[in-house]
C-alpha cells in the first residue's frame, strides 16, 4: 500500500518561496501508524542484538537488507535498517535508525546514515543541506521500502548474532 496514493492528506505543505515551511503533523503521524504496522509483520521479535533479513527483487536484480534490534524496552523497540547487499551500486538505501512506540504503535525515523534525532522542520539551506520536510521524506521512503519488500520480498526466520 502506498501511503501517497492512499493518504493525499499526507503530502508535506512547503510554502511558496520566502515563506516557512509548516509540519503537516497529522501526515506524518499517519505515516508513522502505518510503518508500525509494516515493521510488526517483518521486523525481528526478542532482546537487543536480534536480526532478521529480507531479501528482494526487483528487475532482476537481487538485494538483501538487515533490521536489528538495538536497544529494547518495554514501550519501545529500536531498530536499524540497512542495506547489506544493494539492488544497484548507484541506488543506496541510506542506513535508517527507527523507532517504535509499542504504547501508541507508531514507528518514527529518527535517523540516517549517521546523522541523530532529524528534526521536524529545517530552515532551507542548512549546514547538512537537509530539506526543509527531511523527516517526512524519511518516514515516506521507510513507508516505500516496506511497502516495496511486502509486495516482492520475502523474510528467512530471525536469527540471533
Amino acid at each position: 500500500m502506498n501511503v501517497q496514493a492512499h493518504c493525499p492528506a499526507t503530502y508535506p505543505t512547503i510554502s511558496a518561496k520566502g515563506h516557512r515551511y509548516h509540519v503537516n503533523l497529522a501526515g506524518l503521524q499517519a505515516v508513522c501508524d502505518a510503518n508500525y504496522l509494516r515493521l510488526m509483520k517483518v521486523a525481528p521479535t526478542g532482546a537487543a542484538g536480534t536480526s532478521s533479513r529480507i531479501h528482494i527483487e526487483f528487475q532482476g536484480h537481487e538485494a538483501s537488507a538487515t533490521l536489528k534490534i538495538v536497544e529494547q524496552t518495554r514501550y519501545t523497540t529500536l531498530l536499524t535498517l540497512s542495506l547489506t547487499t544493494p539492488l544497484h551500486s548507484w541506488l543506496s538505501l541510506p542506513e535508517l535508525t527507527v523507532r517504535l512506540y509499542h504504547d501508541v504503535k507508531m514507528a518514527e525515523v529518527i535517523g540516517a546514515s549517521g546523522h541523530r534525532y532529524l528534526n521536524a522542520r529545517y530552515e532551507y539551506p542548512n549546514a547538512h543541506m537537509h530539506q526543509p520536510d527531511e523527516k517526512y521524506q524519511l518516514n515516506t521512503l521507510l513507508a516505500e521500502w516496506l511497502d516495496h519488500c511486502m509486495v516482492t520480498g520475502y523474510t528467512p526466520d530471525s536469527v540471533n548474532i
